[in-house]
């Protein structure tokens, strides 16, 4: 009896240092699954990160280029609209600068209009004085030209006569005379 006792409980020790082996095996696999799932979720979460990381440079990139292209689309435009606005300011000041011609040829020939008409006034009163012909002073009269008041001719008429060779000829007379008369 003593010796089936020493038998069981010899092979209780062996059963329960068998069961511990096992266990103690079970347990070194689920520790070593336990490190190879921590070593792999971290791998993956360092993964995601870098994923997450280069997906946020990428963003940031597009970010920066979009900003860069809309700020260079800015500065064509900028430069468009002052390509326009300097021609556009070319453009008047043509414009401008043709008016002042303009202008100053109208004003120029409104002064030589003035200026023909009071010469040929004081020619006509000059005409009109009676002279003494004399060797060195003569008139219109000694050349054989009437003499005739300004108002007694139409200003049209003046208009037409200033292209004929006469009435230069006695335009040019009166006004040598004033001349010499001064």
């Amino acid at each position: 009896m003593r010796a089936d006792m020493l038998a069981r409980e010899e092979l209780r020790v062996r059963s329960q240092a068998e069961t511990d082996e096992r266990n103690l095996a079970r347990e070194k696999l689920h520790a070593e699954i336990k490190a190879k799932n921590k070593q792999f979720k971290l791998q993956a979460n360092n993964d995601l990160q870098h994923q997450k990381l280069d997906a946020d440079t990428k963003v940031q990139l597009a970010q920066m280029e979009l900003m860069e292209r809309r700020e260079l689309e800015f500065q064509q435009e900028k430069m468009r609209e002052k390509d326009i606005t300097a021609k556009e300011m070319e453009g008047r000041l043509l414009l401008e600068r043709q008016l002042a011609e303009e202008k100053c040829k109208i004003l120029r020939l409104e002064y030589e209009a003035k200026f023909h008409r009071h010469e040929l006034a004081e020619s006509w009163k000059l005409a009109s004085i009676p002279e003494q012909v004399s060797s060195e002073n003569r008139g219109p009269a000694s050349i054989g030209i009437p003499t005739v008041c300004l108002w007694q001719v139409p200003h049209t008429l003046i208009g037409y006569l200033s292209h004929c060779p006469e009435f230069l000829r006695l335009r040019l007379s009166l006004h040598s005379l004033w001349r010499h008369r001064l």
